[in-house]
């Protein structure tokens, strides 16, 4: 399994587990649904709790976890860049400035990186 990562903050973003497609060339974007989840409960393809005699709806109180997937799976959170335009447009300014800067820095050619800010801004 694929595991993609923050280059900045080495946290997990996503994993190739969840359908994704490559968009302009650019970012990936990721498919996830919306599941709920009792506490401690795996589930395996093809497995059937109810046959096994696994029901576990008898009596007991359950923490039930909701959310998309990839969210839960990564242990994504919430920025808090998306209170208003200004703010996320400063957000993004001085994220792509750190973006261009690590291209930099990993020795991407002028024409990547010309054509990586041409992409972006489209």
């Amino acid at each position: 399994m694929l595991i993609f990562k923050d280059v900045f903050t080495d946290d997990e973003l996503s994993s190739d587990s969840f359908p994704m497609k490559l968009v302009d060339d650019l970012v990936y974007e990721f498919k996830g649904r919306h599941v709920i989840r009792k506490e401690g409960e795996i589930l395996l393809p093809g497995a059937n709790p109810s046959a096994e005699g696994e029901d576990g709806d008898e009596g007991s109180e359950e923490h039930v976890e909701r959310g998309i997937d990839i969210v839960l799976n990564h242990k994504l959170v919430e920025m808090n860049c998306y209170e208003d335009q200004a703010t996320f447009k400063s957000y993004v300014k001085t994220f792509m400035k750190k973006v261009v800067d690590y291209m930099e820095k990993e020795g991407r050619s002028k024409e990547d990186i010309d054509t990586f800010k041409k992409k972006i801004q489209g």
